[in-house]
């Protein structure tokens, strides 16, 4: 189970985990529960924004949030969700042993008898966000996507934990608030049949009879409907054996698909052959334009950033960066897909697309563009852990007293009544 990406439950699951009863004693709730819109934002809110993620900044947007529902199975594992053990005076999400560089956070992090704590449950969330990408200033979970990848680390055996038992409960966890429905994804192969396509259904934002004339003309050859379709059908297929409900369609917007069937994600796929050689080009609908809430556009831009992050070096093909984007938003109408859904459209091609040659690294690109959304949607398949390298190990855990909680307790309210 992937740790990173789009929530794999809703807020209001979310929100009534926390109010539940967790306390076997008194039967509280977990006081983090007044902090639950705050806590959701900082586990599911980027931290680069998408505008100047560039370059290498496009991994950081892509791991930047952590998925509400396996950090609940890490803060309810830890501390019954705050009702028990240090996390009541540390308000810590994770239990997180403390170091001196958390002193440079730009948020209020102490030492409490040896464990980071904060003023608020939302700032241990952050902090627990931080810590697994390895911004506060350690590096313990470089290159771990995973709950089986990061729990061993987090939890060592050798400290007396059971790396299994946690596992097995932060998944069943995350899976008991999960919505329950396979994703769906729609893979448009474009270039299909567009020369048939109507003003009917289409948004309003933009003008119609100009968008279907661009359309109508785009409609390719047989060699270019042979490439598209054939991806669109190996996509599909990769992604139903992974779990994922997907579907290859045509370009013709079909209500049938896009209404009724009410997909959660759109890849269009197509082509192009104007440059001497070969290179991708990604699209994404324009908010402004009406085609997707601001949730939507969101998810579109981390899928967009994930995708580029790494693609040159998996598939051999160049990224371009062209007016593409701003000539496929005014040219793909976007037409009835959900507002709610993520939607991009992916230009892969070679100059010479009616050729085979076109067809050497599709297994490639296949497998990649799968991948991708697997792990966009939570989903991805658990790969073999890095090799541990030298300091990774995080250290023992502090031996804690009466003497030291007592001067920790001391200290703690001594900055909290500091705190503006």
């Amino acid at each position: 189970m992937n740790v990173y990406g789009p929530p794999s439950c809703t807020f209001e699951a979310f929100a009534a985990h926390l109010a539940e009863p967790h306390d076997p004693q008194t039967g509280n709730a977990s006081p983090a529960a007044p902090e639950a819109r705050a806590l959701w934002a900082e586990l599911t809110l980027a931290r680069v924004d998408p505008a100047v993620a560039l370059g290498p900044l496009w991994a950081e947007l892509t791991l930047a949030r952590v998925d509400p529902a396996v950090a609940l199975g890490f803060f309810h594992h830890e501390s019954g969700c705050g009702t028990r053990g240090r996390a009541l005076a540390t308000k810590s999400w994770g239990n997180i042993r403390y170091r001196v560089a958390y002193a440079a956070l730009p948020y209020p992090v102490i030492d409490l008898a040896g464990f980071a704590a904060y003023p608020t449950y939302s700032l241990g969330a952050l902090h627990f966000v931080d810590h697994l990408r390895g911004r506060d200033g350690t590096d313990f979970y470089h290159g771990l996507t995973t709950v089986e990848d990061v729990v061993p680390r987090w939890a060592p055996a050798a400290d007396g934990n059971d790396p299994a038992a946690y596992i097995a409960a932060v998944e069943s966890l995350a899976r008991s608030l999960s919505r329950g429905t396979m994703p769906k994804v729609a893979l448009v192969a474009g270039h299909l049949r567009c020369a048939n396509i109507t003003t009917a259904g289409l948004c309003p934002a933009i003008a119609n009879d100009a968008s279907v004339a661009k359309l109508r003309a785009s409609t390719g050859s047989a060699g270019e409907a042979a490439y598209v379709g054939d991806f669109a059908t190996r996509l599909a297929d990769a992604l139903k054996a992974a779990g994922v409900d997907a579907r290859a369609i045509d370009c013709t917007y079909d209500a049938e698909t896009y209404v009724t069937w009410k997909p959660d994600g759109v890849l269009a796929l197509h082509y192009h052959r104007d440059a001497p050689t070969e290179r991708a080009m990604f699209a994404k609908p324009e908010p402004g334009l009406g085609f997707q809430d601001a949730n939507a556009s969101a998810e579109s831009s981390r899928l967009e950033a994930r995708i580029e992050g790494a693609y040159q070096a998996r598939t051999g093909i160049p990224l371009s960066e062209d007016l593409v984007t701003l000539n496929m938003t005014q040219l793909y109408t976007w037409c009835f897909i959900p507002s709610t859904a993520w939607a991009l459209c992916c230009e892969l091609g070679n100059a010479n697309v009616d050729t085979v040659a076109l067809y050497d690294g599709i297994a490639a690109i296949v497998t990649y563009l799968r991948d991708c959304v697997l792990e966009h949607l939570n989903l991805a398949i658990p790969g073999a852990p890095p090799a541990r390298r030298a300091g990774d190990v995080p250290p023992p855990a502090p031996v804690v007293t009466k003497d030291t909680i007592a001067a920790a307790l001391e200290g703690l309210a001594r900055q909290v009544r500091e705190l503006p």
